[in-house]
């Protein structure tokens, strides 16, 4: 059983909640300087509604016509948005693609900080994703030295306690499958996370980039209960052992 700080539980929980900063493709409110189209056609409704409406044709056509100028600016507007937002895309997945793997395995904290900041806005899924797998097995590889570490902790205090290879053995197997799994049912609910998060819509910058950031900040967590737990077994098992020769 790992505890869960209130801490832990808030980053959780802001997580999941990503929906309100959604980034809709063609909302016309993401263009500056330009009003919701919508409230501007109500707006044009009023001004040009009287009892005189059905005589005031003029009116009625010149409310058309802006109508149909601010629509053919707005898609104008939004299919240049599109090909620099494709743009955007392309230069954000190259930041997290990998030709060589061993490069990628070797990226330190400092590096993968200064890829993610580097990131442009608005961020697509399939960026998204990228970004996340490129973290999480950045994450993985610093479980696996956690691991490691474990391990020379292990033999280090076998050595002290004078336990026998096959007992420690025995033990460090039973420790090492129990974190192998914890590790993997974190994945998989990481895996899940991001399904939901991701979603098919546009994302914006600073919002993933804050939820990478908790994600990262929830493996070190992890990481360092995780450790702590089986550190403690160890310690009271191969104490046990000692105090029954």
């Amino acid at each position: 059983y790992i505890h869960i700080s209130k801490g832990n539980l808030y980053l959780q929980l802001q997580l999941k909640n990503r929906h309100s900063r959604i980034l809709y493709k063609y909302n016309p409110l993401l263009i500056r300087g330009i009003k919701n189209h919508n409230a501007t056609s109500l707006e044009k409704k009023e001004i040009f509604s009287s009892h005189h409406e059905e005589k005031d044709t003029a009116s009625k056509k010149l409310a058309k016509k802006i109508d149909e100028m601010e629509n053919t600016f707005i898609k104008d507007y939004l299919s240049k948005k599109n090909i620099g937002n494709h743009e955007t895309f392309k230069k954000n997945e190259n930041l997290f693609k990998c030709s060589n793997s061993k490069k990628c395995e070797d990226v330190t904290d400092e590096e993968l900080n200064e890829k993610i900041n580097n990131l442009k806005g608005p961020v697509d899924p399939k960026t998204m994703y990228l970004v996340w797998n490129f973290v999480y097995n950045h994450e993985k590889k610093k479980y696996i030295r956690m691991q490691g570490d474990t391990l020379k902790y292990c033999k280090s205090l076998a050595s002290d306690y004078k336990i026998p290879i096959n007992y420690e053995k025995k033990t460090w197997k039973n420790i090492n499958i129990k974190m192998t799994e914890a590790f993997l049912k974190k994945g998989h609910s990481d895996f899940k996370n991001i399904k939901t998060f991701a979603g098919e819509d546009l994302c914006a910058r600073w919002e993933f980039q804050r939820y990478i950031y908790m994600k990262r900040k929830l493996w070190t967590e992890y990481r360092e209960k995780i450790k702590e737990k089986w550190i403690s077994k160890l310690n009271n098992t191969f104490k046990k052992y000692n105090e029954k020769k």
